[in-house]
């Protein structure tokens, strides 16, 4: 599943490349030319707000989110660390 979800994220990145320079090749075309296609580049812009909302949240990020594994001192991982390798020894 991991493999295929990096192909598609490959491929969708070069439709995106591909489809970048073909709009780039009518830059002499499109009003107000290279201005013209930071116009364009806020369709996608508008289409995410509502597309972000309506993704749901997955069930591992709810559980971290209502109360997850979270030290309560940011350096009770570095004190675990050394609880942990006592000794100290080196290579």
């Amino acid at each position: 599943m991991r493999g295929w979800a990096v192909g598609y994220l490959g491929a969708l990145t070069a439709v995106g490349y591909g489809l970048a320079a073909g709009v780039f090749a009518f830059v002499n075309i499109i009003p107000y030319g290279w201005r013209g296609l930071f116009a364009i580049a806020l369709v996608p812009l508008a289409l995410i707000i509502p597309l972000r909302r309506a993704l749901p949240e997955s069930q591992r990020f709810e559980r971290e989110k209502l109360g997850g594994l979270r030290p309560t001192n940011v350096l009770q991982p570095l004190g675990a660390l050394f609880s942990a390798y006592p000794s100290g020894s080196r290579c």
